[in-house]
């Protein structure tokens, strides 16, 4: 015969209720990586503190360093210089051509680069 393990639980306010309501539903234990986690018990909202803010620290686009092309800026994840991108489009060439001649580029980067580049350009001539 074979033996079940017992699976423990706890106690939470049930979310159908009113809040106070002293109704509560039992619900798996969750485990260890669940408990340190910021996702709250299946059916609970999670309500950050007021003023708390929430952000995604979004990776470079750009790097450089001494062991890559001796610190030329390049694209993340790519031995292709940004300065190529710009001189493909300053002859007239497409991206379309640029991502051709270079497959480890994404059009994502060169857009995002694109993007920041104009942002920077109008926040300084404003």
């Amino acid at each position: 015969m074979e033996a079940k393990k017992r699976q423990e639980s706890f106690r939470v306010p049930c979310p159908e209720k009113e809040k106070g309501s002293g109704v509560f539903v039992e619900e798996p234990r969750p485990c260890e990586a669940a408990r340190n986690c910021f996702l709250p018990p299946a059916g609970l909202e999670f309500k950050p503190p007021t003023g708390f803010v929430m952000t995604t620290v979004k990776p470079p686009l750009i790097t450089s360093t001494p062991d890559i092309l001796g610190g030329t800026p390049v694209f993340r994840g790519t031995r292709v210089p940004v300065q190529t991108l710009i001189e493909y489009l300053e002859g007239g060439q497409t991206i379309d051509e640029f991502l051709d001649g270079f497959p480890t580029v994404t059009r994502e980067q060169v857009i995002a680069f694109l993007e920041e580049a104009k942002a920077r350009m109008l926040a300084v001539a404003s």
